[in-house]
């Protein structure tokens, strides 16, 4: 997995996961995921486009990113995901947690920002 910085300001961070998350990859890449995504306490968006693989740990970083920008009243979308991730997401019920959005404005949208 790694991870690339689209967007960080002072209302939204955007990063672009690519590769696969699995438990390796989340391993490898927590550090800097949390500190551009949960740490900045912020709207977040995490681009899945692309991603090959999402196993359970990549679901369980998501949920656990998804759970520390909640506490600073910080939302998180999830963007344009594969049809096989998205997939995975559904099949978890963890779509509940976080939208699941096709294209940019939809997940600015659905965070609220302009």
């Amino acid at each position: 997995m790694s991870i690339r910085v689209v967007r960080a300001d002072e209302r939204l961070s955007h990063v672009a996961l690519s590769g696969q998350l699995t438990q390796l990859g989340v391993e490898r890449a927590m550090g800097e995921f949390l500190t551009h995504t949960a740490k900045r306490g912020v709207d977040t968006i995490v681009e899945l486009t692309e991603v090959t693989f999402l196993a359970s740990a990549g679901l369980g970083l998501l949920a656990s990113v998804r759970k520390q920008l909640k506490r600073t009243g910080a939302k998180m979308v999830l963007l344009n995901p594969s049809a096989q991730v998205a997939r995975a997401i559904r099949t978890s019920r963890m779509d509940i947690l976080f939208p699941i959005t096709d294209n940019l404005d939809q997940a600015l949208a659905a965070l609220g920002i302009d």
